[in-house]
């Protein structure tokens, strides 16, 4: 964890590499910590998971790992997602939302 965290404050905090100035507000370093955990999570590419970015190579072990159109709660759901947090379940019927 210590590592991240130091990255983050060399690379996005300390320097002018990704920004133009030193930030003015609190709503300026949380765009730049946004955009920070946008690249990192899905742009950089990883050296020990096959030069994919992280986000890649879950949505790929969940998909090898999940039977396709499989029924949930007998209504006729196939749900997709990461496993973590919301996914997206798709009816039968055609119609899609999201569940927490």
């Amino acid at each position: 964890m210590e590592t991240i965290n130091g990255l983050y404050k060399t690379e996005c905090i300390r320097t002018t590499m990704l920004h133009p100035g030193a930030y003015k507000t609190i709503t300026d370093v949380e765009w730049a910590t946004a955009g920070r955990v946008e690249w990192y999570n899905h742009s950089r590419l990883h050296s020990s998971i096959g030069m994919v970015p992280p986000v890649q190579y879950e949505h790929s072990h969940y998909a090898a790992h999940e039977p396709v159109g499989s029924i949930t709660s007998g209504r006729n759901e196939t749900r997709t997602g990461s496993g973590h947090g919301c996914a997206v379940v798709r009816t039968s019927a055609g119609s899609v939302r999201e569940t927490v």
